[in-house]
Order: structure tokens, then sequence, then C-alpha cells
């Protein structure tokens, strides 16, 4: 698949393709497995952020097998739209400043857990921006680069923070039979959405 047909690509239409593919390796597999396969493919990319290498497999390599976990990890527990349940704690600004760009000075990264997502006023902040909702993948990629605009020196920066979501997420999948809007809010930090159990966006 050519880079200008895949940053053109529907995000959930990714998603569904990919758990698609993955759907019957992953049926008889436990919601833990995947998910520690995702990880485990996670720590590749850490690996590289320190300019390190694996097996030869580079960085794309290891974002492509991210994704082919990820995916079926949100299938497995029903998520009917990656696009939503993303947009929801993105909604074209940082969820913790509500800023575009994000702010430090003003975000969980200063302040850490006392200043948390304000609810409220990121569900506004969702309803105002629905029409800059991104379409394709290059445009995902787009807005995060305009809410979170780096340099090649803060890498491990980012890594820090997804393995941070990783501990959370790792909660959130353990619990899941008995809490499973907790799992969904930290899949993407959606949290006080309303989402019937059986269908998640």
């Amino acid at each position: 698949m050519g880079d200008q047909m895949a940053s053109g690509l529907r995000l959930d239409e990714l998603y569904r393709m990919t758990a698609h593919i993955y759907s019957e390796q992953n049926a008889h597999r436990p919601a833990s497995a995947t998910f520690a396969h995702f990880v485990e493919v996670c720590g590749i990319l850490s690996m590289h952020s320190r300019k390190k290498k694996r097996e030869e497999v580079t960085f794309e390599d290891a974002l492509c097998k991210a994704l082919g976990w990820y995916f079926p990890l949100m299938a497995k527990l029903k998520v009917r739209s990656v696009e939503e349940v993303i947009y929801r704690k993105y909604p074209y600004a940082c969820p913790y400043c509500r800023q575009l760009p994000h702010v430090d000075s003003k975000c969980k990264t200063v302040y850490g857990t006392i200043r948390t997502v304000d609810h409220g006023a990121l569900r506004q902040k969702y309803l105002d921006n629905r029409a800059m909702r991104p379409r394709g993948v290059g445009e995902w990629q787009e807005m995060f680069g305009r809410i979170y605009p780096r340099g090649l020196d803060e890498s491990a920066r980012s890594v820090v923070g997804l393995f941070e979501e990783l501990g959370e997420l790792a909660e959130a999948v353990r619990v899941f039979d008995r809490y499973p809007k907790y799992f969904i809010g930290e899949a993407e930090h959606v949290k006080h959405f309303e989402t019937p159990r059986s269908r998640i966006y």
C-alpha cells in the first residue's frame, strides 16, 4: 500500500481491515494476551527512541506491528469506532489544557495528576470542534502534529508518556468484565461519555 493511499485511508477503515485480518488468530486468545503482545511491540518503539535496533526492525515496522495488536484488542473489546474514541479525547486540542497547540504551563505534564481532565469542558470542546474531525490517516497525523509539535530531541518524552498510558490501560484490560467503561476511558481516556456495554462507539 503506497504512502499516499495509506494517508488517505480512513482510520476506521484501517481499524476494521486490520481487526478482520487478525480476527481468527485472536478469536481464542484472551484480551490480556493480545494486550501483552501489544506492549511487547511498544517496547521495540522505545528502543528506537534510544537509537537502538532489534533484529533490523525499523520504527515503521514496529509501529505497524503495534497497530496490528492494538486494533484487534479494540475489536475484541467491542470498540466500534476508533475514530470516535480518539476524537473524544483529542478534539483538535490537548485533553488536559484544551489548547492548540498544547501549553506545558497549563497542562498535566507540569501539574501532574492534581489537575486532570475537565470532562465537561472537554465534552464542549468535542462539540465545538466536530467539523474539524480528521478523516484520512494523514489528517490524524497532521492533527497530532499540531496539538503536540515536537522536536527530534523530545522522542524520549513521548515514549515515557506512552508507557504511562500503557500501565493505565493494562489495569483497564484486567478489570474489563466488571468495568467496561473504565477500559474505554483508558483506551483513549474517554471517561464520562455514556457508552452502552455491548456497543462502545
